[in-house]
């Protein structure tokens, strides 16, 4: 037992460790057949690993249903019961039992539960197949040992197989991030050389220096928060946007005179969707901060973001980002297409790069509405 269990707990080779197990142990019982029974959700299972002394007496693979096998053996089982029958025939047995057990040529029958984190996964069994078999004490609890490594096994290889998926993904993503913090980069050099063209005296330069580090600020965050994320493929996308705007808010030392509210309706977006979305809310806010409420006019700047109800099933409906303001409004003569404002010229590239869609309405102060699709995190 002690060089099964040292040999068991030792590797995260599972299956070929209990192949190896079980060919000892039917050597060490003397018996026809050793195998582990996998439960199914309806209590049917599985023979996935086995040891026999002759090959008329293999069950591998199959998956088997008994009918006899109700909630309350599940229960005894649960509490760590062991079932020990020297001779199927002269049982007890109800006649249902006898005749399934004699189907898969069961004369004596041992029988320990291999519980994974206190929940019954599975069956250590022994059969003898030809004779009835008295088993001694100490061959019940070899038995009931095993089944306990066993189950402390799968659980820890389990555990193992889930963590090193998890860290495949995270390397995998982590390549992708790489990527695109390359790729941010090259925003950032495109972003300060539009603004460079419009440097002026020192003030002016002070300001433009100020949107951009507001502008790379914005990604960064998107960064931050994703490698705090469980799932690196999607960003919390209320939490980094109450972030940002309070960032923003700062940034411009706006007091209590401009409110704030902001719904996502519990969205997540990928990292291509998040970075510009991200930017476009960080440019329209930043204008509103700017010029819709002077001489500390009172005022509110809400946004919201929701996806849309796909006509298909199959087919995700477009997103929706509102942001708006009841500030003095933007100018009738500022035409989107032609502006020469930096911010507004970055929004609609944005927008145009995102194969989305932005319309204004000026009714009351200012109004944003830019629908798109998420875009994928695939090269």
């Amino acid at each position: 037992m002690a060089e099964i269990a040292q040999l068991i707990n030792q590797s995260l080779h599972l299956e070929e460790v209990l192949q190896a197990s079980l060919e000892q142990v039917r050597h060490f019982f003397k018996a026809d057949r050793v195998f582990v029974y996998q439960f199914h959700p309806d209590w049917s299972g599985s023979i996935e690993l086995e040891a026999i002394s002759d090959c008329q007496f293999s069950l591998l693979g199959q998956t088997i249903a008994d009918q006899c096998f109700v909630q309350t053996v599940a229960e005894q089982y649960q509490q760590g019961y062991v079932t020990i029958i020297p001779d199927v025939q002269h049982s007890g047995l109800s006649l249902c039992h006898q005749e399934f057990l004699t189907q898969l040529q069961v004369r004596a029958n041992l029988v320990a539960p291999i519980l994974k984190s206190d929940r019954l996964w599975g069956l250590l069994i022994v059969h003898q197949c030809q004779n009835s078999r008295y088993w001694q004490p100490f061959e019940v609890d070899f038995l009931r040992q095993l089944a306990t490594h066993i189950g402390t096994a799968i659980q820890k290889t389990e555990l193992y197989q889930q963590l090193a998926g998890e860290l495949t993904q995270k390397d995998v993503l982590l390549k992708e991030i790489h990527h695109r913090v390359k790729n941010n980069l090259q925003i950032i050099s495109s972003l300060l050389r539009m603004q460079s063209r419009q440097a002026g005296g020192e003030e002016a330069i002070a300001i433009q220096f100020q949107e951009a580090q507001n502008r790379v600020q914005s990604m960064a965050l998107i960064h931050e928060h994703l490698y705090q994320a469980d799932d690196l493929s999607q960003i919390d996308f209320g939490e980094y946007l109450h972030t940002l705007v309070n960032h923003l808010f700062r940034s411009y030392g706006v007091g209590e005179h401009i409110t704030l509210e902001i719904a996502t309706n519990g969205l997540t977006l990928t990292l291509n969707t998040a970075i510009p979305c991200g930017l476009i809310i960080n440019e329209l806010v930043s204008n509103s901060l700017k010029y819709a409420f002077p001489n500390d006019r009172p005022g509110h700047i809400s946004l919201s973001l929701q996806r849309e109800q796909a006509d298909h099933p199959d087919v995700g409906g477009q997103i929706i980002l509102v942001v708006a303001d009841n500030g003095v409004g933007i100018p009738e003569a500022v035409d989107l297409q032609t502006t020469a404002s930096l911010g507004l010229r970055i929004v609609r590239n944005l927008v145009d790069q995102m194969k989305g869609k932005i319309v204004l309405n000026r009714d009351s102060g200012s109004l944003f509405q830019i629908s798109f699709p998420q875009i994928s995190d695939r090269r």
